[in-house]
């Protein structure tokens, strides 16, 4: 489980490739006062073990924020 620090996120150039494609759930839940994003990746279908929660990604509002900022940039949008 990961909670990014965007404070020191870099861009780096490197050669990309596309990732076979994953199921993937969300949600949002508070702790105290903050609210938070989860993004929760699985397992391909072609895994030889039963697909499982592979990756799991936390947001804040300040890094989600953050976030779209970066991909409107990125993406021109």
């Amino acid at each position: 489980m990961a909670r990014i620090d965007f404070s020191s996120i870099e861009r780096v150039e490197k050669n990309g490739s596309i990732h076979e494609i994953t199921t993937a759930t969300y949600h949002f839940f508070e702790i105290g006062a903050e609210k938070y994003f989860q993004l929760d990746t699985y397992g391909t279908p072609n895994r030889k073990s039963e697909p499982k929660q592979s990756q799991v990604i936390q947001f804040n509002k300040k890094t989600a924020e953050r976030l779209v900022k970066l991909l409107s940039k990125e993406f021109d949008l």
